[in-house]
């Protein structure tokens, strides 16, 4: 069983390895680094949120975390709001732009590393594939759900 466990665990740090790089080569036609995605997915995500939330988010230091952001900022890319609840505070956000962007073109570029590895097998293979990722992650509900 501790075979099977490797197998998998070094398997997912692969794809995400794959999945990293792919979506970087992707991002770099855009000027976009792989720690800005990062924080943009996290702004979407929360719609507007302070530079400590998404450090502690993203397991990232707050001055690494504001140097991107200022970065974004000059492309135009996030814009800074000040906080309603907290007048010292400000929030970070998407400018109206790139929302309608990521709307569109997000999970294309996102998926894209896998539409093409998946376009490598047979629509059985490919069926495989799901079924066995889909019964891992049911495994790995049951055990969280167990925890909570």
């Amino acid at each position: 069983m501790i075979d099977k466990a490797e197998f998998i665990r070094e398997s997912i740090k692969y794809l995400n390895q794959y999945s990293q790089k792919s979506l970087q080569k992707e991002l770099s036609k855009y000027g976009i680094t792989v720690p800005q995605m990062r924080i943009i997915n996290e702004v979407m995500k929360n719609h507007a949120i302070s530079v400590k939330q998404i450090s502690l988010h993203l397991h990232m230091s707050q001055s690494t975390v504001s140097e991107v952001v200022e970065r974004l900022i000059k492309k135009n890319i996030l814009i800074k709001t000040p906080s309603l609840e907290d007048k010292r505070s400000v929030n970070i956000s998407l400018t109206e732009h790139v929302k309608e962007i990521l709307k569109t073109y997000r999970s294309e570029v996102i998926s894209s590393p896998f539409v093409e590895a998946l376009n490598q097998l047979d629509l059985n293979q490919q069926e495989a594939v799901v079924d066995g990722i889909t019964l891992l992650m049911e495994a790995v509900d049951k055990i969280t759900s167990k925890k909570e």
